[in-house]
């Protein structure tokens, strides 16, 4: 695009080179072409400003379309170090999205087996309670049996002093009834 920019000032320079050598006036007189009181002469300098300011400005904006086009240039590597970046990220993402599905499954399955461990433990808990209860009841029982045992033999110990004594004065009574009958 500024190469044609360029070329079309080059051949308005060609036309106006043409034109002046045509057209300028012998005697120093202003042309009057297309109704301009302007001065052949002034008019040519106003083109070669014109030409002048257009090749600056032409020049501008090729430096300015050479910033452009290396920025351009830049934000497309950039563009390509991110897609590559982002395949990467993306295939890093895909393997801890499966990572985390497989934890997932496992934490399930865990805290599935912890829920039947907990029903089992309290299963087993309230077995031992009943246990225990069953147990101290018994043991309870057996106490009372224990005493009541205990209570009998003491009465028995009681009646067997009392016979061991009855025996004794009986024994002693024959004693003396034999040492009399003896006598």
């Amino acid at each position: 695009m500024a190469l044609g920019t360029a070329a079309a000032l080059e051949e308005l320079a060609a036309r106006c080179s043409a034109a002046s050598a045509e057209l300028r006036p012998t005697n120093g007189q202003a042309s009057r072409e297309n109704g301009n009181d302007i001065p052949y002469d002034e008019a040519c300098i106003q083109l070669t400003t014109q030409r002048a300011a257009m090749e600056t400005e032409q020049e501008e904006l090729q430096a300015h379309w050479q910033a452009l086009h290396a920025d351009c240039q830049a934000k497309l590597q950039l563009a390509e170090s991110r897609g590559t970046e982002l395949v990467s990220m993306q295939q890093e993402l895909a393997i801890a999205e499966g990572e985390l599905s497989q934890a997932i499954v496992d934490l399930k399955a865990s805290q599935q087996q912890a829920v039947e461990e907990l029903k089992s433990r309290k299963r087993l808990q309230s077995e031992l309670h009943l246990a225990v209860s069953s147990f101290q009841s018994e043991l309870a029982e057996q106490r009372i049996r224990g005493e009541e045992l205990e209570e009998c033999r003491a009465a028995l110990r009681g009646r067997a002093v009392a016979l061991g004594q009855e025996v004794q004065t009986a024994v002693a009574q024959g004693d003396e009834l034999v040492s009399e009958n003896l006598r």
